[in-house]
């Protein structure tokens, strides 16, 4: 699956909004945030663990949640 995006798939974007903006709409900003910082844990924590995944993409994904932390808080 060499074009699959892993950090943000197609399956959450299938609404009229993406799935982090459903939740932000849902428990606001905040609590958005505080959820991101705490999967940025989730994903540090296992960092390695994941038997033929590449550390890589967990480290993309830590990043695409640290860049929405950073938009959502210029937004503020």
């Amino acid at each position: 699956m060499e074009n699959y995006d892993y950090i943000n798939p197609d399956h959450y974007k299938g609404g009229e909004k993406e799935t982090w903006e459903q939740m932000v709409a849902i428990w606001g900003v905040e609590k958005y945030i505080t959820y991101c910082e705490l999967t940025i844990y989730k994903y540090r924590s296992r960092l390695g663990k994941k038997l033929n995944e590449p550390i890589e993409r967990d480290l993309k994904k830590i990043e695409w949640y640290e860049n929405k932390i950073k938009e959502l808080q210029d937004l503020e």
